[in-house]
């Protein structure tokens, strides 16, 4: 289960490493709306986005906040959201 949220957290700094690169000073920032996880699962993305880490990064971040994984999912495939980082299910 750690290893998965460690996975997952390495594959959005990943792609906000490849925005970094694409984005210039002068361009407009490319807006992205990001599913954040309510539980402790959660807390980098809200890290990142308190710290400014996206703004740094060339991205604009709208956020929305689920309790449970698959309320992320739903979202995304509504078409509510672009990125949802979702937690385990409970068994």
């Amino acid at each position: 289960m750690k290893r998965s949220i460690r996975l997952g957290i390495l594959g959005i700094l990943g792609c906000l490493v490849g925005f970094t690169e694409t984005v210039s000073p002068q361009a407009k920032p490319l807006k992205i709306r990001l599913g954040v996880h309510a539980s402790i699962m959660g807390a980098p993305d809200v890290i990142a986005i308190r710290q400014g880490y996206f703004k740094q990064a060339g991205l604009e971040v709208e956020h929305r906040k689920f309790f449970l994984g698959k309320e992320g999912r739903d979202a995304m495939i509504a078409g509510a959201i672009d990125i949802n980082a979702t937690a385990p299910r409970r068994s």
